[in-house]
């Protein structure tokens, strides 16, 4: 968490504002890695799931998914924005339901360099997947 203060006080309750949430809804954090692993608390991600990520990004995009006992899967990047490729993410999760039978948890796609990830195709990729 950050140092806590008005400035911290006063940003939360600006985007709670924004977003129409209810006081006490949104809390700043000190990282995208802590972002991550809260994320995935939030997801009920826990020991024996997995998760995909990316491999070509910062072990910071991997760390939360062991903090929390999950196990990284990785997909690789594509050649025009070098994150993470859709077409090989939809290959892995159809192969880690066939190993498994189960689908991967969650998803962490980077937005590597300041270049966006392909996030229109990695969503159709997830609906696919889970068209609920």
């Amino acid at each position: 968490m950050v140092p806590l203060g008005p400035n911290v006080d006063g940003f939360e309750g600006d985007l709670e504002a924004f977003l129409g949430l209810p006081e006490g809804r949104v809390v700043a954090l000190n990282s995208g890695t802590a972002a991550i692993h809260l994320g995935l608390i939030q997801l009920g991600v826990g020991p024996g799931d997995e998760v995909i990520c990316q491999s070509f990004t910062f072990s910071a995009s991997a760390n939360p998914i062991a903090y929390l006992g999950a196990r990284p899967v990785f997909v690789d990047s594509e050649a025009e924005t070098w994150n993470m490729d859709p077409a090989l993410l939809e290959v892995a999760i159809e192969d880690r339901m066939r190993v498994t039978g189960q689908k991967p948890k969650a998803i962490i796609p980077v937005h590597l360099y300041g270049m966006p990830a392909k996030m229109d195709e990695i969503l159709e990729v997830a609906r696919v997947q889970d068209p609920y």
